[in-house]
């Protein structure tokens, strides 16, 4: 018997060989490129997302105000509070109520006047010091007083309080008949400026978001008179009763909250104080590819706006058309989205 025919073996397979240090160095480069791309978009995209939620939450707590106002039938409003850091930036917010009243003092012709003086009145030596108020914030020109107490007759300071020897004195907007004798000394009720809830706690922004005041539209009563300057720290959004807003922000129309990433903000503070010889808000930047890369903004920008005949809040991307690129660092109008709508591109 023969034997099976032999089959011959096929030629072992060669061991697949290694990657050279070459490919190596190629294939982690090209990791880490990735990685670091990675990393910096999902950066952007958490930045973006904290300024959307930032201007989220002002609008929200803004109309929560409103609605409550309405609801309660009494003025409500928010304050923005100033970072302790930065008095150009605002990090958050907390509820404030109707105007508060002083009643704890008299009042009296000023005889020291001559003429047809319209109703100056002074307070009585040893009294709480109008002037000292001002300087607070809590009344000024339109702060409301009633003379006597429980009279229902009720005038409008039309000055500021100034000290005169140991009296304020302040020009109201019309004669007080009750004042008319330099013996006369009445009783009266003062409204302040609106006072925190009771048991209201302060609300922040999120980590890293600011509103930019520089940026911001507001009435010129909360700016200050210089750059080094500090913003007021009764910056107050008031709602009346039927909604509609009502104080500084009635006196303007409109007011416009730049919501924007803190280190855009923290830059172009800079920039401003360094090219500004005098203070002239607003100041807000523009998108512009031909400056350098420290001097463009990075992140989202939101405006929050309030109208005062309507009280309504919305929000609304900035403007960053710049037409003067790149000797004017600023926006040729900011504003203009929320003023008159998206759709209305230049």
């Amino acid at each position: 018997m023969r034997g099976s025919p032999c089959i011959p073996l096929s030629r072992q397979s060669r061991q697949p060989r290694g990657f050279t240090l070459i490919e190596l160095l190629v294939a982690v480069s090209i990791l880490l490129l990735l990685t670091v791309i990675t990393l910096l978009s999902v950066n952007f995209a958490l930045t973006s997302d904290r300024v959307k939620g930032g201007a989220r939450q002002v609008q929200s707590y803004l109309a929560g105000a409103r609605d409550r106002a309405i609801y309660s039938r009494q003025p409500y409003g928010v304050r923005l509070l100033l970072d302790p850091n930065n008095p150009h930036q605002a990090t958050g917010m907390i509820y404030i109520g109707s105007p508060e009243l002083f009643t704890d003092g008299q009042v009296t012709f000023d005889s020291s006047l001559t003429g047809d003086v319209t109703g100056r009145v002074v307070m009585l030596a040893g009294s709480t010091d109008w002037v000292t108020w001002a300087g607070r914030g809590l009344v000024g020109p339109g702060s409301r007083v009633e003379i006597p107490r429980y009279s229902g007759n009720w005038y409008r300071f039309a000055s500021t309080p100034i000290t005169s020897g140991s009296h304020s004195l302040v020009v109201l907007d019309h004669p007080c008949a009750d004042l008319a004798g330099s013996s006369v000394r009445v009783k009266y009720a003062l409204e302040l400026a609106p006072g925190v809830l009771p048991g209201a706690e302060p609300v922040s922004l999120p980590a890293g978001v600011v509103i930019d005041l520089d940026g911001s539209k507001l009435p010129s009563a909360w700016t200050p008179s210089s750059f080094t300057g500090s913003y007021s720290g009764l910056m107050d959004i008031l709602f009346s009763a039927r909604g509609v807003a009502i104080g500084d922000v009635a006196a303007v129309g409109q007011i416009h909250l730049l919501i924007a990433d803190q280190g855009d903000s923290d830059k172009w503070t800079q920039i401003t104080g360094r090219n500004s010889g005098t203070y002239n808000p607003p100041f807000v930047p523009a998108n512009n590819p031909n400056t350098p890369d420290t001097l463009t903004v990075e992140n989202d920008q939101i405006l929050v706006s309030v109208a005062a005949l309507t009280g309504r809040v919305t929000s609304h991307p900035v403007n960053v058309t710049n037409t003067t690129a790149p000797a004017n660092l600023q926006a040729d109008d900011p504003y203009l989205f929320a003023e008159v709508g998206e759709v209305a591109t230049p």
